[in-house]
């Protein structure tokens, strides 16, 4: 197998240049007239801060969770395009929290497990995790568990997604390392954070390739990383191919597009998302879930709790 050819993605989101090294083109050896392997490229769409969603499930007698407008939407998209998609949950609302989730729609969500899954984001809106000291790293896995465990018990454990959001994106290393050991394997990180210890990429040396996903891995946490590429709600439907032809036909590598919950209910975002979904099916992209695709390759253990600065941002 010839050596990988890493390339950058470029996009423009909210005013701010997102560089994602996602694409890497892979060549096989050939022989006199054969030819070279077709480019695989997957894509993930993901929601974040979900709490709306469940609550609306949980106080109305729906008789399917797809009578719920934003699931319906959803469930619409990978209908006509495939598409999966990841919910990242927080543990409490306002006037809600996940113990109030009732357990009538589990066998719907288990049916529909292998594209719609369900994942830790935080415990609550003003819940972080910065802390490089044992009482974060606590907080944070005891939070995780929490919201592991009713997910898997409203929803069952095929609908839990390895491979989450974190609530505005940080989290320290001491955290991370607490969380990849009840159960996380990666992160979705900003593009601007690769190369920030605790937040982003390590380096081009750590970075991996299986079914068309790319990932980088943060050998001090051994927690995997993928860089997002697009906030649906900051991009206008009429700018998205714009956006998207910077795609080329070529590139091997994964897409990750991502929406608030609030927004989900916006027509504008929702016609972001099934345009998005078109031309990316258009494009060769195939719909997929990265934990389980990183779930068959090994990740190191995390290592010994080291003194490294956090790198710190607004969302």
């Amino acid at each position: 197998m010839a050596p990988s050819a890493i390339r950058r993605r470029l996009f423009v989101v909210g005013g701010a240049m997102l560089v994602a090294f996602t694409s890497i083109a892979v060549c096989s050896k050939t022989g006199r007239g054969s030819r070279p392997q077709p480019p695989v490229r997957t894509y993930h769409f993901s929601v974040d801060d979900v709490t709306d969603i469940l609550k609306d499930l949980a106080a109305k007698p729906y008789r399917s969770m797809f009578e719920q407008p934003a699931l319906h939407f959803l469930r619409q998209l990978h209908q006509r395009y495939g598409t999966n998609t990841s919910l990242y949950v927080f543990y409490k609302g306002d006037s809600f929290d996940l113990t109030q989730m009732p357990t009538r729609y589990k066998q719907e969500f288990t049916d529909n497990a292998d594209w719609l899954k369900l994942g830790f984001h935080s415990f609550d809106k003003h819940t972080r995790y910065l802390g490089e000291n044992d009482a974060c790293a606590r907080r944070a896995q005891r939070d995780y568990r929490l919201v592991a465990k009713q997910i898997s018990r409203f929803a069952g454990e095929r609908t839990l997604a390895s491979f989450v959001r974190l609530h505005l994106w940080y989290a320290s290393d001491r955290a991370l390392r607490s969380l990849r050991k009840v159960g996380l394997r990666g992160i979705l990180v900003k593009s601007e954070q690769e190369g920030h210890k605790g937040s982003g990429t390590a380096d081009p040396q750590s970075r991996h390739e299986s079914r068309g996903v790319t990932w980088s891995v943060d050998e001090s946490t051994g927690v995997a990383m993928i860089a997002t590429d697009l906030a649906f709600e900051q991009v206008p439907p009429i700018a998205l191919e714009d956006h998207l032809a910077k795609l080329k036909p070529e590139d091997l590598g994964t897409f990750e597009g991502f929406v608030h919950e609030p927004f989900l209910n916006i027509r504008g975002t929702r016609n972001c998302l099934e345009k998005a979904a078109k031309l990316l099916g258009e494009r060769g992209y195939v719909p997929v879930h990265y934990g389980e695709v990183i779930m068959s390759a090994a990740l190191p253990s995390p290592s010994s709790p080291a003194a490294i600065p956090l790198a710190r941002s607004p969302r």
